[in-house]
Order: C-alpha cells, then sequence, then structure tokens
C-alpha cells in the first residue's frame, strides 16, 4: 500500500513531463537555428548553381549547414535536459518528431557524403532529386515544423515566431521545389512561338510557357497552402503573406545570384503582397460565409501578388509573352488559389447544432458511440 502514493507520483511525473510545452521564446531559439539552416542550405544551392568547379563534399557551404544540424541537436537535448540518456522523451510536446528529424538528417548527411564521394557533385536539377538530398529534406521538414507543432499547440497563430516557423518550412519546401518555381523562372519573359496544331514542333515551341504556367501554379500552393492552415484556424494573422511572399522570392532569387529578372520578380510580387494584406484585412471584416471566406481570402492573397510581379517584370525586363497568357496565368492562379481554399474548407467539420447535439447526446451513450 505504502507504494501506491510513490506510483501515482512517478505516473503524475510523467504526465507532467509529457504535456510539458516549450515557451514562445524557446520556440523563437528553435526558429533562430532554423533560420541558420535555412541560411546553409540556400548558400549550398547558390554553391551548386554559380560554382561549376565545386568538388567533393567538404566545403564552406556544407560546413554552415552542418553546423546548424550541430546546433538543433544541442538545443533539442538541451530541451530534454534532467532525462538523462533518455533526453528525447522529455523534450516539449511538438518537439519528438523534430528529435527523429535530427537523427534523418545526421542519416542523410553521412548518405550525401557517400553519395558524392561515389559519384561527384551534382549541378543542375539532379542535385534536388538525388536520394540523400531528399533524406535531408525528409529531415529537416521534421525538424523545422517543432515550432510550428509547438505554437500551434499552445492555440498560437498569430506571433511573430509562430509566422516564422511557417514561413520557414515554407521555405525549405521551396527549395526542393526552384526547378518548377515562377520566382527562378520568371517564364513571362521568355518569348513563346506561334507555331500551328499539326506543326511537327508545335508542342515543343509550347514547352517553356506550358512549364511557366505549372510554375505558377505550383508557387502557388506553395503560398497559399500555410495560409489556408491558419485560417482554418482564426483571423489570417498579418503579416503572414508578406513574409511567405518576401521569403520565398528573395532567396530564389539569392540561388540564382540576384539576376534582373529574378529581383525585378521579387521585388514585385513583396510589394503585391503588402497590398494583399490590405486586401484580406478588409474582407475580414466583411464577416463572409463560413464557406466562401478561406476560398476568397486565398485568391485575394495570390492575385495581387503575381499581378504586381507581372508588373514588375515588364518594367524591369519587359514581358514576351501575349496578353491572353500573362494575364490568364494570373487568373488561373488566382481560381487555383480559390479551389485549394474550397477543398480545405470541405474538408472541415461541419458546425455543430446545439439543439441536435442535446437531444442526439443521450442516445450517443446508450449505443456506445458517446
Amino acid at each position: 500500500m505504502a507504494s501506491t502514493p510513490r506510483s501515482t507520483r512517478a505516473q503524475s511525473a510523467g504526465r507532467v513531463a509529457v504535456e510539458s510545452r516549450a515557451s514562445r521564446r524557446q520556440d523563437a531559439v528553435t526558429v533562430a537555428i532554423g533560420l541558420w539552416l535555412i541560411g546553409g542550405l540556400f548558400s549550398d544551392g547558390w554553391a551548386h548553381h554559380n560554382v561549376p568547379e565545386l568538388e567533393g563534399f567538404f566545403t564552406l557551404w556544407h560546413g554552415v549547414l552542418y553546423f546548424g544540424l550541430l546546433l538543433a541537436g544541442t538545443w533539442f537535448a538541451w530541451l530534454g535536459r534532467g532525462g538523462g540518456r533518455r533526453w528525447y522523451r522529455r523534450v516539449p510536446a511538438g518537439y519528438g518528431w523534430g528529435v527523429v528529424g535530427i537523427g534523418v538528417f545526421a542519416a542523410g548527411g553521412l548518405a550525401d557524403m557517400a553519395w558524392h564521394l561515389a559519384f561527384g557533385v551534382e549541378a543542375g536539377i539532379d542535385a534536388l532529386l538525388s536520394p540523400s538530398h531528399l533524406v535531408l529534406f525528409t529531415g529537416g521538414l521534421l525538424i523545422l515544423t517543432s515550432a510550428v507543432r509547438s505554437r500551434w499547440g499552445a492555440g498560437d497563430i498569430a506571433s511573430p515566431v509562430a509566422m516564422g516557423a511557417l514561413a520557414l518550412v515554407t521555405a525549405l519546401v521551396s527549395f526542393f521545389l526552384l526547378y518548377v518555381s515562377e520566382f527562378t523562372a520568371h517564364a513571362p519573359t521568355i518569348a513563346v512561338r506561334a507555331l500551328p496544331e499539326g506543326h511537327p514542333e508545335h508542342t515543343a515551341s509550347e514547352l517553356p510557357a506550358t512549364a511557366g504556367l505549372g510554375g505558377f501554379l505550383i508557387t502557388t500552393a506553395l503560398l497559399v497552402m500555410p495560409l489556408v492552415w491558419t485560417w482554418q484556424r482564426g483571423r489570417a494573422p498579418r503579416g503572414l503573406l508578406t513574409m511567405l511572399v518576401a521569403l520565398t522570392s528573395w532567396l530564389a532569387a539569392a540561388v540564382v545570384d540576384f539576376d534582373r529578372a529574378a529581383v525585378f520578380g521579387a521585388a514585385g510580387a513583396t510589394l503585391g503582397a503588402i497590398v494583399g494584406e490590405f486586401a484580406l484585412d478588409w474582407l475580414e471584416n466583411r464577416r463572409l460565409p463560413r464557406r466562401l471566406r478561406v476560398p476568397v481570402l486565398a485568391a485575394a492573397a495570390i492575385v495581387p501578388t503575381w499581378t504586381a510581379h507581372m508588373a514588375s517584370l515588364a518594367v524591369g525586363v519587359g514581358l514576351a509573352w501575349p496578353v491572353e497568357l500573362w494575364s490568364g496565368a494570373v487568373i488561373l492562379s488566382g481560381l487555383a488559389a480559390a479551389a485549394l481554399g474550397g477543398l480545405a474548407v470541405s474538408a472541415l467539420p461541419p458546425p455543430v447544432n446545439d439543439a441536435a447535439a442535446r437531444l442526439q447526446g443521450p442516445v450517443r451513450v446508450a449505443d456506445g458511440q458517446g
């Protein structure tokens, strides 16, 4: 009998350890480490793109990236301090998968070293698709989403820490989609040859425009989905759209060494996102119907972004697409954004009818369903 209180206290302590949650300041440190990781990743991408003589695994850029892994591992171990060898069981809520991510990232680093030694250094799209790099991507995603899970678990979606964490995750995904990103392709500045249907080279002549339209749609999805996830949880946090667009567009411009089209494209998109923030604020005050709110907000976020992007490219570089193509790309992206918002809304549970719930409550319990 005397052991029962001790057992109860041990179980309670275990529950407290499992349910512990990181403070906003601790999550801010995690975001800062994530920023280092993202900086190392994009600097390595810049090296792969701009340093053709790059050879081997042991480079300055890899050093920056893997030092970020060391920082993350040390910080996560500190958060789990007091747990001894099983510190990973003491990390705050939301960080468990991040611990797994550190292991995956470390394994990916070893695999990447072996891959470079065996096959050399990639210089093109293959660098984003090599198996070792995709393992690194998986590990990085698990690490960077730790602060997102922590903040959202605390009911915090609007603080700078929560928004910064989500923006870093988006930046990571954007890096591995650079080969289909509008922020590196700036497709509307590339002329399209008009060859009639049936011409042997008709399909090939339209490939740049086809790829460009695909880039607009994929980049739209990349920017809209984080917004949709936050809108499902409450009012759209101010600044998130601008943060997402600015971070992804300017980091992409850095990879291509800030060429003229990339700079004007990023500047225009960022300005358009700022305009979009005002549109979102205005719409949020209109009390839109529940089923229309997220689709309308999604379209209102993306249409100004791409409109200003197009205008900036026109001023700084010149548009080579016909008016039907560039205007259609903006409208199609807006429709795609609305469709993504609509799909997200359709997945939400219907609002609870209080009266019906009170009537059906006893029946559900009696049937063993409550």
